[in-house]
């Protein structure tokens, strides 16, 4: 319904927000105003990143509520899998178990929706042809989620959330160079409240 400039920012961009308060009210997990300062600028720059419509996107409210609804979505998952991570007392299991679980489950979803416009052993084989890219993405879902609930074992889960958040700015690029999106004045705020979200955290930190 919209750019992936537009809907992903959005979704990126508040789903720290939501996870900052989720955190509050289900964990009594409090950080220092400053973080909190730092956590807003990120957020509100990866919104930003995505305020500007252009006539692909203008007009398409859906690919704003759809973002909405994911950015909830992304912080209860982000609270779940943070404490299961505290809990487990070992995040390197506890994310190894989780994909494990999604594996098994995510397969078998996908062959149930293919079944209706390919067999079974289709699908098996259009997969055999593009295991190296299966591999290549396993294996930055794996290693990018276990180091993020590692870290929220060590940090507060709202503060690495809005850290997390800051992937858009690659996503962001990939769509300059790939999907030929235009870089406006907006975005560029963006980016920059982004990178001083940043240092206000380290900063505090220090």
């Amino acid at each position: 319904f919209g750019d992936l400039s537009l809907a992903y920012p959005i979704m990126r961009g508040l789903a720290p927000i939501f996870t900052l308060l989720f955190s509050f009210l289900l964990l009594n997990e409090v950080i220092e105003d400053e973080m909190i300062l730092g956590v807003l600028l990120i957020s509100l720059g990866v919104v930003l990143l995505g305020l500007q419509k252009t006539t692909v996107s203008a007009g398409h409210s859906k690919a704003f509520l759809f973002a909405c609804g994911n950015a909830i979505i992304i912080a209860a998952y982000t609270i779940v899998d943070g404490q299961g991570a505290r809990l487990s007392g070992n995040a390197w299991s506890y994310v190894g178990l989780l994909m494990f679980m999604n594996g098994l489950i995510f397969p078998a979803l996908l062959f149930w929706q293919r079944k209706r416009v390919a067999p079974i052993m289709q699908s098996i084989a259009y997969l055999k042809q593009r295991v190296i890219y299966l591999l290549i993405g396993g294996f930055c879902i794996i290693g990018s989620y276990s180091i993020a609930l590692w870290a929220m074992t060590q940090a507060p889960i709202s503060l690495v959330a809005a850290i997390r958040e800051t992937s858009v700015l690659f996503a962001f690029l990939f769509a300059i160079r790939f999907l030929r999106e235009r870089l406006y004045p907006q975005r560029v705020l963006g980016i920059i409240g982004i990178c001083i979200g940043l240092i206000v955290i380290r900063m505090t930190q220090s």
